[in-house]
């Protein structure tokens, strides 16, 4: 991990954490610019672990996608900006000048 200090904790998170769907959209704040995401086991567990073995919360940024299970259509990116493992919920900020259309419950969180 020290030899890691010096990039971004999104390039950490990219080595510590899995690629792939991360969950799905449970709330959208287009007044606040953000989404609640209900987020999968797996990735909450991995998660922990990362947090544990890196000093800082890691940057995570997930393109948010319109159906075929995380396959679909982009529809923006966000990043997290927290995490609460035992709900297993995540708020992301949603990334100004990514939007592709407007969020909706259910869309899909891919990292």
């Amino acid at each position: 991990v020290k030899e890691l200090m010096g990039h971004g904790t999104n390039v950490v998170a990219r080595m510590l954490l899995p690629h792939g769907p991360v969950g799905q959209v449970a709330a959208v704040s287009k007044e606040w610019n953000f989404v609640v995401l209900e987020l999968d086991h797996d990735f909450v567990a991995q998660y922990d672990e990362a947090v544990k073995k890196w000093p800082v919360e890691p940057c995570v940024e997930v393109t948010i996608r319109r159906g075929q299970g995380g396959r679909g259509a982009f529809v923006t990116k966000s990043r997290l900006s927290h995490v609460d493992s035992a709900q297993r919920v995540g708020i992301a900020d949603l990334l100004p000048g990514w939007s592709q259309s407007p969020v909706q419950d259910g869309d899909q969180a891919v990292f």
